[in-house]
């Protein structure tokens, strides 16, 4: 064998040897390469990918060391090469073909692309979530009691480590991690899970070694890692996560009545929300109660029209399902299933309801086409990257379509997960552009940078950048040091004009 891959079935060999603290630093110096501005654009030579730093604490943490050395550079870049080069035996078998490729771009994709989003998209979405309420429901008090803390202080706590993480690491990031922990000490603590509960996660989600490789990671809820009294943080590039998607994760968990009502109340507000602040169509309409044939009935969940072309978007709390990443044909086909049941659900709209059924539009509906003019959107809430034409056909089988209407289906009914949707409206980009381009060439993908171009977004963003300024020289003010605390002050606010683009 290559001496530069370590054997697969060693990790756990060669890491016992290492002290805990040795695998965290080293899976901490190599995750902070990845915390580039405004996502992960491009990786430098020589940085391991996301996943593959994520399986290396995941096999740290499970291998109990016996003896205490650091770790070399020799030793991790064998461990990664062997974690980036092993083929587990549940996808051996599709080798060749081109399920191969479909269940790597599940397993790994997911991870990968995240770290490529704009957090401040992700911040002004989450924010959102968690400061709604209305008369049925009120998430910041939701919040506060699952998290002792508003969410804004989270983003805020995140957002310093983040900063203090890209300074240098061994004068910026020491000095400022005590005054850091001492301000947040409570909001970590709610971030961090113990070792031993580290593992047994692990283990209750699966007990094999293989599927480590890319199962589910407790460290996208709980980033800091307690152990023998001291905090570890070993994949800082999951800070975001941990306080955005994970927290909502974490205070839905075994509620289906909570996940409920904040996809009927919250969920539903924000789409209409980031439709309307687009001012890209004339009017944008929430969800409508109707009767037909004295049946009652529901609309899509938003519904927009721009001069002569409608289209219709119903949001879905889809997430994949986490035995996707156990490389399981029913999660797969379960899947495929789900989104396929919201595509043939849209169909039905743009089809067969709207225009006849019911129409709230002012545009008189006799100006409409809708044959050529009405698209359909399922929003999703996360990319489960699974195989379209499986869906598709998936389908047009339930729908019982033809191959003319099929083709239809194609070209007017859409799937977008919920941050595509929001690159394209907080670019100022057309949705409907989009849409039209996308019928005409399926394979067409969104090429626009990350730019922050609607109003709602940018004056979020000026005010949160605003109090991340304010706040940390109020934290770092009387630190000693002077000439070190002007050069991270200095930083600071050089990270964070081109972070908060």
């Amino acid at each position: 064998m290559d001496n530069s891959i370590l054997d697969f079935n060693r990790i756990p060999t060669v890491l016992k040897r290492c002290s805990f603290e040795s695998k965290m630093n080293t899976a901490q110096f190599y995750s902070r390469q990845l915390m580039i501005y405004s996502g992960a654009q491009g990786y430098r030579f020589q940085i391991p990918l996301p996943w593959e730093i994520e399986a290396f604490v995941l096999y740290s943490v499970y291998s109990k060391e016996w003896k205490y050395d650091k770790i070399s550079s020799k030793n991790f870049w064998r461990i990664m090469n062997s974690i980036r080069n092993y083929i587990p035996p549940k996808l051996e078998k599709y080798k060749g073909t081109t399920q191969f490729l479909t269940w790597f771009k599940i397993t790994a994709a997911s991870t990968q692309f995240y770290s490529q989003q704009n957090y401040m998209f992700l911040f002004y979405r989450y924010n959102y979530y968690f400061s709604y309420h209305n008369d049925v429901i009120d998430m910041n008090d939701i919040f506060i009691k699952k998290f002792h803390h508003d969410h804004y202080e989270y983003l805020l706590m995140a957002q310093y480590l983040w900063l203090a993480l890209m300074a240098e690491p061994e004068t910026v990031f020491s000095a400022k991690m005590p005054l850091i922990h001492d301000c947040y000490r409570d909001h970590i603590s709610m971030l961090a899970i113990s070792r031993s509960e580290y593992i047994r996660q692990m283990q209750n989600y699966s007990g094999s070694f293989e599927d480590f490789l890319y199962s589910f990671r407790p460290s996208y809820s709980y980033p800091f890692i307690e152990y023998e009294n001291n905090y570890y943080l070993p994949t800082p590039h999951l800070l975001f996560q941990s306080v955005c998607g994970s927290m909502l994760y974490r205070l839905t968990e075994d509620n289906e009545n909570l996940r409920r009502i904040i996809g009927k109340e919250v969920f539903e507000s924000y789409l209409l929300k980031i439709i309307i602040d687009s001012n890209e169509f004339d009017q944008a309409l929430p969800e409508h109660d109707y009767e037909f044939k004295r049946e009652h009935k529901k609309t899509v969940d938003v519904m927009a029209i721009k001069d002569t072309t409608i289209v219709l978007l119903d949001r879905k709390s889809y997430v994949p399902k986490s035995k996707l990443r156990l490389i399981s044909e029913e999660a797969l086909n379960d899947d495929i299933g789900r989104i396929a049941k919201a595509i043939a659900q849209v169909y039905k709209h743009t089809r067969n309801r709207i225009g006849k059924e019911y129409y709230y539009f002012e545009k008189n509906k006799e100006y409409i086409d809708f044959e050529n003019d009405i698209f359909g959107i399922v929003i999703i809430e996360e990319d489960g990257y699974l195989p379209e034409e499986e869906i598709y056909n998936s389908a047009a089988l339930t729908l019982k379509l033809d191959i003319s209407e099929t083709e239809w289906l194609r070209k007017h009914i859409f799937v977008l997960p919920l941050y595509d949707l929001e690159r394209i409206l907080f670019a100022n980009q057309s949705l409907i552009s989009f849409l039209r381009k996308k019928a005409e060439n399926p394979d067409y993908i969104i090429d626009y940078p990350c730019y922050i171009k609607c109003e709602a977004v940018d004056s979020f963003r000026k005010i949160f950048c605003d109090e991340i300024q304010k706040r940390t020289w109020s934290l770092v003010k009387n630190v000693d040091d002077k000439n070190m605390l002007a050069g991270f002050y200095s930083k600071m606010k050089s990270i964070e004009s081109r972070r908060c683009i």
